[in-house]
């Protein structure tokens, strides 16, 4: 590509910015609160701060070809989570750290003397690292705090009911199944 196709590039990204606001207080629904979830389920975990524009960077070769908006800032990540944890149980697989997909974390956790992590429950013990990058662990416990409960009967995106409010509600506690 020459510099006016990445000129292009910068030109179309900078024209289509997300138009959510940049400050949490200003666009509740838009940093994830859902507040016609029941309590506590409907409020921020915080803290957050103010999220900047878009920006990005573009090397190939180890050669800067494009670059946009303000690549220092640091910025909150929320959903591209599921991309972390692919990129570092990719990382984990190439040097070793993970070497079957399909055996119990606990067993791995175990076998090197590590912390086990909450995989040390019934529920839990017979989790893998193939169901948790499917997410179809079931996991159970905490992060952060949160029990994963705040997830039961959540509806994403596009993704149909499977059960009818108020009956199941997000956040009420549902029956776990096996892991996978």
């Amino acid at each position: 590509m020459n510099r006016s196709n990445w000129q292009e590039l910068t030109d179309f990204i900078n024209d289509h910015q997300c138009s959510w606001s940049l400050e949490p207080e200003e666009g509740t629904d838009e940093w994830g609160i859902h507040l016609q979830d029941p309590a506590p389920h409907n409020r921020l975990l915080g803290p957050v701060f103010p999220r900047g524009k878009t920006c990005g960077l573009i090397d190939i070769a180890g050669q800067r070809v494009c670059e946009w908006g303000n690549i220092q800032r640091a910025d909150m990540t929320f959903s591209v989570t599921k991309t972390y944890l692919a990129l570092v149980a990719g990382k984990a697989w190439d040097t070793g750290l993970i070497t079957d997909l399909d055996q119990p974390i606990l067993e791995q956790l175990q076998l090197r003397n590590l912390p086990l992590l909450g995989f040390d429950t019934e529920q839990n013990s017979t989790v893998t690292w193939r169901q948790m990058m499917q997410f179809t662990s079931e996991w159970q416990g905490e992060c952060f705090g949160v029990p994963d409960q705040v997830d039961h009967y959540r509806v994403v995106g596009m993704q149909q009911a499977t059960t009818t409010e108020p009956e199941n509600p997000k956040g009420k506690l549902r029956p776990l199944g096996k892991p996978g």
